[in-house]
């Protein structure tokens, strides 16, 4: 027996049909274009109610699909004329994935985290804004690529392993993914994370956990 779907908001992009939503419960702001290293940079929201899905790039001031400004447009022209001249600028080829996923463009924005990814990067918000447009664009296995890569530098980060879980349940990989969300649950690092943990184990197939 499949575990039921569940319907989850993607912030302020359209609703859609996932087996599990990935979680983006502390993610950070995207940093200036210049220079190839993030600056330090807030927090975002906490953690919304199980079921929901944020993306990185939604804890930007980004335009709505229905209202792309004109500045937004030309600072993607600007970037993308940037990046012809200096293709392996790491915080150019971020900015401008978080500005188009921001502006509802998750495949185009999925060509510039994974030039981010190639060239080495490793900004958790972009880690985490590349997994999430890839679970808009239903590309598993390339999200799974961004969180492996998050676990490679942060070993122990429970948003990382959550997403992992949230991929292999997507691609029928029950027991992979028990197994992630279970040591998101027994390490307890977040209160919301650990809850809703527990709560996607209980939506798959029944076994002992």
């Amino acid at each position: 027996m499949r575990p039921r779907s569940i319907v989850i908001a993607a912030g302020a992009f359209a609703a859609a049909v996932l087996l599990a939503a990935l979680y983006h419960g502390n993610v950070e702001k995207a940093a200036p274009t210049s220079g190839r290293t993030a600056d330090s940079v807030p927090r975002g929201q906490e953690g919304l109610p199980i079921g929901s899905f944020r993306h990185a790039a939604t804890q930007t001031s980004e335009p709505g699909a229905s209202n792309v400004s004109h500045s937004f447009r030309v600072e993607l022209a600007e970037l993308r004329a940037h990046l012809d001249a200096n293709p392996g600028d790491t915080a150019a080829l971020a900015r401008t994935a978080l500005l188009l996923h921001g502006g509802h463009e998750a495949e185009a924005a999925i060509e510039y985290y994974e030039r981010y990814l190639a060239e080495g990067g490793a900004r958790r918000d972009v880690l985490l804004g590349m997994a999430g447009a890839c679970a808009d664009a239903k590309r598993w296995e390339a999200a799974e690529l961004a969180m492996v890569a998050l676990l490679d530098t942060s070993p122990d980060d429970a948003e990382a392993m959550y997403n992992l879980g949230a991929v292999h349940a997507n691609r029928g990989n029950y027991e992979i993914a028990r197994s992630w969300w279970k040591r998101v649950r027994d390490l307890g690092q977040d209160p919301t994370l650990t809850a809703r943990a527990a709560t996607s184990l209980e939506r798959l197939p029944s076994s002992s956990s």
